[in-house]
């Protein structure tokens, strides 16, 4: 979190920068720094990204032999590099710097340039997501790697970091998101450990992840609640703003959603499958025993609501989704049920599907109003990780709250404010507007010289809502 004395320099109108270049060992201990004089520096921070921050730092070292890339150095593959950026506080009585953490970052291809002029060494940065990515680390071992459907997620993502090397973490799934896999998760052998996390991640869409100023590891919920907090209003930005721009992309919108999840692959099907006062009867000669993660497949020949099922002699159970919920099911529909300890988990047709559309008549992009009805289909890829009508309805929702809202984004210049970082929520009211509006940050670019600009991609933001 950022410090009082660092929003207060951050409304300085002159600037006197310096930097710190810590390095560290692979166990984030300091174990040098980089001395030497800074000519241009760079960072970006993109919150879509699968290497979130990214550097670019040219500087001229006091001693170029102790910064030759070449194994002892200072700027070899073994070590990591925390950036600070100080800024000069003029109202101190004293020559106070205030840093600010920039992050840790991999080397990963440094340059050095020396001739009778130059004496300059580029350093190219990546954050530590790149140790996963196979961009600097992180291919599996040339097997296939598999998770086992019900695993545990946190545990799974635990797991995938340990492997890598990292034993710092934050992972928070709220109780009402899925905890665990909903069906086996598999990267074959020319994959990386990122792989891995991507299929995790997508299982609740609506979470990111990624590495922390301090090399920590995150997996947490995007900012979508009512009442988030405005990290930045305009106490701030009428001190740094500089102009903006607005643009509205109406290529990406969509007002009606379809999310198709993986066909399953029914083992055992009851081919007559009688309803009376309330009861399927199922009837699977080759099933002599129900055990957890059993899965069948039935034709119901009646609507039905509240709804049990009796499989052969085995017992009776009632079927609902996994959130405890009832689902309704139709006449002449094939369904999927998989057994979950004493009920039956309804897990939909035969393809999970979930629908979403717009039919608030207060939006512009309602899908009966003179947007009309714009339609896309989600299959394949992550979607596959879709084992239940359940899941592909909360997909279906979160992709249309994503697809389907006010799509005007402002690209805003400003003086660099350091600490700023993506998915905030910040407020602005910008010139000639008289309404005080919501965006998220989604990308930051900083120019780290002294007259430096920031460019900020911001995204208008509306509290997700569940009907």
């Amino acid at each position: 979190m950022i410090t009082q004395k660092e929003y207060n320099v951050a409304k300085q109108g002159q600037r006197e920068l310096h930097y710190l270049f810590n390095i560290l060992n692979y166990k984030f201990q300091k174990v040098d720094e980089i001395s030497g004089v800074v000519l241009g520096a760079s960072f970006a921070i993109d919150a879509t990204s699968d290497i979130r921050r990214t550097a670019t730092v040219t500087l001229t070292p006091d001693n170029p032999d102790y910064y030759k890339a070449q194994s002892g150095s200072k700027i070899w593959a073994d070590k990591y590099i925390q950036i600070y950026v100080g800024i000069k506080n003029l109202r101190s009585n004293e020559d106070e710097i205030v840093y600010t953490n920039m992050g840790i970052y991999m080397i990963n291809n440094p340059s050095q340039v020396f001739n009778s002029t130059d004496n300059t060494i580029t350093l190219n940065l990546l954050d530590l997501m790149a140790k996963m990515t196979g961009q600097r680390n992180g291919y599996l071992d040339g097997v296939e790697y598999q998770i086992k459907r019900d695993s545990n997620i946190r545990d799974a993502i635990i797991a995938i970091l340990k492997e890598c090397g990292f034993d710092k973490y934050v992972i928070q799934i709220e109780k009402e998101d899925y905890q665990k896999t909903q069906n086996d998760i598999a990267v074959d052998a020319t994959g990386t450990y990122y792989d891995l996390l991507t299929e995790l991640n997508a299982i609740n869409a609506n979470y990111q992840m990624y590495f922390d100023l301090d090399g920590v590891f995150h997996y947490e919920k995007i900012p979508d609640g009512q009442n988030e907090q405005n990290m930045v209003d305009d106490d701030l930005w009428a001190y740094v703003y500089i102009s903006h721009e607005t643009s509205i992309s109406y290529e990406d919108i969509k007002n009606h959603i379809i999310v198709l999840g993986k066909t399953h692959d029914i083992t055992y099907y009851s081919s007559d499958t009688p309803y009376a006062n309330g009861v399927y009867s199922a009837k699977i000669a080759e099933l002599t025993a129900l055990q957890k993660g059993t899965v069948i497949g039935f034709t119901s020949k009646v609507d039905a609501s509240n709804a049990k099922l009796k499989l052969n002699e085995l017992g009776t159970y009632p079927i609902k989704n996994e959130n405890g919920s009832i689902p309704s099911l139709k006449k002449d529909t094939y369904y999927v049920l998989e057994y979950a300890d004493s009920y039956w988990k309804f897990l939909g047709e035969i393809t999970p599907k979930g629908v979403a559309i717009e039919d608030n008549p207060d939006s512009p992009y309602y899908v009966g109003g003179s947007f009309g009805d714009v339609k896309i289909v989600l299959s394949g890829s992550d979607y596959d990780n879709i084992s239940s009508d359940d899941l592909a309805r909360q997909r279906a929702e979160w992709e249309l709250y994503t697809r389907c809202k006010i799509y005007d984004n402002v690209t805003m210049e400003c003086v660099p404010v350091y600490w700023l970082d993506v998915n905030w929520v910040i407020s602005i009211t910008f010139p000639n507007e008289t309404q005080t509006r919501q965006y998220i940050v989604k990308k930051i670019d900083i120019n780290g010289s002294v007259d430096g600009q920031q460019m900020v991609t911001l995204m208008r933001y509306y509290p997700f809502y569940e009907k």
